[in-house]
């Protein structure tokens, strides 16, 4: 297990940071932490990363036990923070170099290894700029670049994708999926669940320091969600009438180019599906909706107790 924890308790003051937070996160996944303000994400992270002790509870990465061996666990991490702080009057090419050296790079290797981040980010053009004269999309693909130097088992992924360009954005995802052949696994948090539901295999909601719902994507639209459906067809209106004159689909309505409806349940999809086939409709697209972010809203507004693993 890349990623294990069990019951882990922080608290500040008053405030429960976290109460009884568990998790497990295998080699080859990419798992997201998502809450809102204040629910305990950052907290966490400095938890598995051996920047902060828990009261109780018990976790390690990679096997070592980040409360025992905290600077042990550092060895198999490398952290991106949501808001980073750089060595701003340094060029990005003596930046890298300089963390390169940190992480205890071999000489041969460090110019191989800073060439190597920079591409993958697309900054080859910027290599003797200097970080204070970059965007804020620049320098956060300067900061993957510092992150992917490492070579590290367990990335820790703070809102990676912050101010960068659509295209970068599905060039690094495509990177991220390919480390994790190599047995890495990846950490993400972000508050676009959009974003996320595109890189993300499973995902876990916090709220008031609590893990109220784990699972993928489509195990959690399953649990908190009702079905609902987009039919894009010739004659909506005329397909509303056909599904209002079915009881068990009277929850439709004319949207966009075609209809929406919602089901009780969704092994009602196949008899829809054949009750469409038998009617007089042309119909060009039949697709599902439902985001994780409808789910997210779901979970936080009422949450079940049992959790999807």
């Amino acid at each position: 297990m890349s990623i294990y924890a069990e019951g882990i308790y922080k608290k500040y003051g008053d405030i429960q940071a976290l109460s009884d937070a568990s998790l497990e996160v295998k080699p080859g996944e990419i798992f997201g932490l998502f809450g809102p303000n204040g629910a305990g994400k950052t907290t966490f992270v400095r938890v598995l990363t051996g920047l902060t002790n828990p009261d109780s509870g018990n976790a390690r990465v990679c096997g070592v036990d980040v409360i025992a061996r905290p600077n042990a666990v550092r060895c198999h991490t490398s952290i991106l923070v949501e808001r980073p702080y750089l060595y701003e009057k340094m060029k990005l090419k003596n930046y890298l170099k300089f963390y390169a050296k940190l992480c205890n790079i071999s000489s041969p290797q460090v110019d191989k290894k800073v060439a190597k981040a920079v591409e993958i980010v697309g900054m080859e053009k910027k290599i003797d700029i200097r970080l204070q004269t970059m965007s804020m999309g620049e320098r956060q693909r300067a900061e993957i670049a510092r992150v992917l130097i490492k070579s590290a088992e367990v990335l820790f992924l703070d809102e990676p994708f912050n101010g960068i360009d659509l295209e970068m954005r599905k060039k690094l995802r495509s990177y991220l999926k390919l480390l994790l052949e190599n047995g890495k696994c990846i950490f993400f948090t972000s508050h676009n669940l959009l974003e996320a539901e595109q890189i993300v295999d499973k995902f876990a909601i916090i709220n008031q320091g609590k893990i109220i719902a784990m699972g993928t994507s489509q195990d959690l639209k399953d649990k908190y969600l009702m079905p609902k459906l987009f039919i894009r067809l010739k004659n909506p209106q005329k397909g509303l009438e056909i599904l209002q004159s079915k009881a068990e689909y009277n929850q439709s309505e004319i949207d966009q180019e075609g209809i929406c409806i919602t089901l009780k349940r969704k092994d009602d999809i196949p008899n829809l599906i054949r009750f469409l086939a038998t009617q007089d409709l042309e119909i060009y697209e039949i697709k599902s909706l439902g985001t994780m972010e409808d789910v997210f809203s779901q979970v936080i507004k009422s949450p079940k107790e049992e959790v999807v693993t």
